[in-house]
């Protein structure tokens, strides 16, 4: 697979990740709330997420990045670590500030990059439209894409 299409599919997962944080936890407007309800499913569930959206952002090519600076991979990276490796301890007010304040602005970078990529013949229209079908990106509003 060539490089273009591995980033678009690292992308799309990035952003599969997201739409699920944000449904997830839409009705939860404070720290506390998210943390103890549901038994922390939905906060254990989002930081895994987290970590997920982490994991993809290091696979992605230095081309890429290089492409989109506006996109603080570094950060993402970075976040993805302290979840990683200090789970327990991480700070349940900066992870719902993260998917509430910083996720949905860095889902609109990363629609914003497919785009251009698309736009670009970076990535391939056809590899968009095969994944408009994919149950696993039922969380992406391609209709912005």
């Amino acid at each position: 697979m060539q490089e273009g299409n591995k980033d678009f599919l690292y992308l799309l997962r990035m952003l599969e990740a997201i739409g699920k944080i944000l449904f997830y936890t839409k009705d939860y407007v404070t720290a506390d709330a998210f943390l103890f309800s549901n038994h922390q499913k939905d906060y254990n569930a989002s930081l895994l997420l987290l970590l997920h959206i982490g994991e993809q952002a290091t696979k992605v090519s230095s081309n890429t990045k290089q492409k989109f600076p506006e996109i603080d991979w570094k950060i993402i990276k970075d976040f993805r670590n302290r979840v990683a490796h200090d789970y327990i301890n991480v700070d349940k007010l900066i992870v719902f500030s993260v998917i509430k304040q910083q996720l949905p602005v860095l889902q609109n970078q990363l629609i914003l990059c497919i785009k251009k990529q698309i736009d670009d013949n970076v990535f391939l229209k056809e590899e968009l439209e095969i994944s408009k079908g994919s149950i696993f990106y039922e969380h992406i509003d391609f209709s912005k894409l």
